[in-house]
C-alpha cells in the first residue's frame, strides 16, 4: 500500500487544521517542501505580521527556524519532484494572550520515540537547568560532530518560557506523523 493512502486513511489532516483554525487566529499556514528559500519567505511574513512587537518577533522567528530545522532533519516525506526537499507544515496563530507556533511532519517511528523522550526531559527542567543542559549538549555535539543534538528544542523551550507540546499518531510500524507546538506570551 502506498504511504500517502495509508496516511489519508488514518489522519484527517484537513479536519485537524480546521479545528486549529477555529480556535486561533491563523497568521500563517504553510504545507509543502521546507527549503531555505521558503524559510526566508516565512521569516519575512512573520516580520510583517509582528511589526508592533519586535521582542516577540525575535522569539517567534528563532523558534520557527529551530522547529523548521526538525522538518529538514527528520521528515520522511519528500517533494516528489525534488527528492532532497523535505515536506512538513508550519502554522503560526494567536489568541488574546499567546502566539502559537506548530510544525508537523511524517517521520520514522524510531526517531519520534527519541524526540518524545527529549521533549519530556526538556519539559521537566526549570530555566536554570535548561541553560546548563544546553551547554552540556553543545559540548557533546561538538565532540561527537553531531548536528545539533536537540539544542534547538532546548532553545525553543528557553525562548518561549513554556513547555514543548508534542502529539503523534502512528501511521504504521515504520512511520509516525507528529506535531510539535510552542506557545509564546504576547
Amino acid at each position: 500500500m502506498h504511504l500517502a493512502q495509508t496516511m489519508s486513511e488514518k489522519i484527517n489532516f484537513f479536519a485537524y487544521q480546521s479545528d486549529f483554525h477555529s480556535k486561533h487566529e491563523v497568521l500563517l499556514s504553510y504545507t509543502g517542501p521546507v527549503t531555505d528559500i521558503i524559510l526566508s519567505e516565512i521569516s519575512k511574513e512573520i516580520q510583517d505580521k509582528m511589526k508592533e512587537n519586535p521582542r516577540v518577533f525575535r522569539k517567534l522567528h528563532a523558534i520557527c527556524i529551530e522547529l523548521a530545522q526538525n522538518i529538514l532533519y527528520y521528515s520522511s516525506e519528500y517533494n516528489h519532484f525534488r527528492k532532497q526537499e523535505k515536506v512538513g507544515y508550519i502554522i503560526i496563530a494567536r489568541s488574546d494572550d499567546h502566539y502559537y507556533l506548530e510544525t508537523g511532519n511524517l517521520a520514522s517511528t524510531v526517531s519520534i520515540k527519541l524526540l518524545k523522550e527529549r521533549c519530556k526531559v526538556i519539559n521537566d527542567m526549570d530555566t536554570k537547568s535548561l541553560r546548563m543542559y544546553k551547554r552540556h549538549m553543545r559540548k557533546l555535539s561538538l565532540m561527537a560532530g553531531a548536528r545539533g543534538a536537540g539544542i534547538g528544542l532546548i532553545q525553543s523551550a528557553l525562548l518561549s518560557e513554556n513547555p514543548l507540546e508534542m502529539k503523534s499518531r502512528k501511521i504504521d510500524d515504520d512511520y509516525t506523523f507528529f506535531t510539535l507546538s510552542v506557545k509564546i506570551a504576547r
